[in-house]
């Protein structure tokens, strides 16, 4: 089936995440012979409109258009975005450069059936004219490896940190996200997603963004201890960097989140 593939032909700037990105626009250049339209914000909303540019790391940020505006013979000017769509915004660069693979997800693009087990096996793929047998020295191959990204955690959002002055003992916590069915609003807390609940805690010295402790917890918060902050630093801390990834059994580290508290 024909898919709706282009180019980027500006800079992309990364945006707002969770809101309507009014300020940024991707501007794409496709075949004349296939076209973008716009959608209304309920449309956008159930999933309409979604596309993935990109980064140069190979890294895809997908995200959703509500106006798509002809500017110029097969070239697009997409406004009113959602960025950073399926836990992605880690992919979002300042800027992803002109000329980003564009794709738009839809009912044309399906998933692979490659196996789990298979994550990271390279992989011969063939491509070329439907009339044409796979063998045709038309067809074109290229060798590529999935990571299974779509295993990948989410990052934990809303990290914060309250500091005892009593004991200098700093409480993080913070809140996880879900990769499934996390839009029931009447459910008490979103579906795990996973097997077991766990988090990798990093302890980052601000100076030098040096990792110095990790710790693994099975909840969504972590006690460093005054004794801990000794250890690590020398003395107590008034100031604070962390980083804390969900853990999956079947993938390891989720994409990570980071603040100072």
């Amino acid at each position: 089936s024909r898919s709706i593939i282009g180019r980027t032909l500006f800079d992309f700037y990364s945006g707002p995440l969770w809101n309507w990105d009014m300020v940024n626009s991707l501007t794409v250049q496709i075949p004349s012979t296939q076209a973008l339209s716009s959608l209304d914000d309920l449309f956008v909303l159930a999933g309409g409109n979604t596309c993935a540019v990109r980064n140069a790391d190979g890294e895809w940020e997908i995200l959703q258009f509500a106006t798509a505006e002809l500017i110029a013979p097969d070239q697009y000017k997409l406004t009113r975005l959602l960025r950073g769509q399926l836990g992605s915004e880690y992919a979002m660069r300042d800027p992803v450069g002109a000329g980003a693979a564009f794709v738009v997800l839809d009912a044309t693009v399906m998933q692979s059936s490659i196996a789990v087990t298979e994550r990271h096996n390279p992989w011969n793929w063939k491509w070329g004219p439907s009339t044409r047998t796979i063998d045709d020295p038309t067809y074109q191959v290229t060798s590529f490896a999935f990571d299974g990204v779509g295993l990948r955690p989410y990052s934990p959002v809303q990290l914060a940190g309250v500091r005892d002055p009593g004991t200098s003992d700093w409480t993080l916590s913070w809140i996880r996200r879900t990769r499934i069915d996390g839009d029931n609003w009447e459910a008490p807390d979103v579906p795990l997603g996973e097997e077991v609940e766990l988090y990798d805690v990093d302890i980052v010295d601000i100076g030098t963004g040096a990792v110095v402790r990790t710790a693994r917890v099975s909840q969504p918060t972590f006690v460093y201890t005054s004794a801990m902050q000794i250890a690590d630093f020398g003395s107590n801390q008034t100031q604070l960097k962390f980083s804390v990834y969900q853990v999956s059994l079947a993938y390891g580290r989720g994409t990570g989140a980071t603040r100072t508290v």
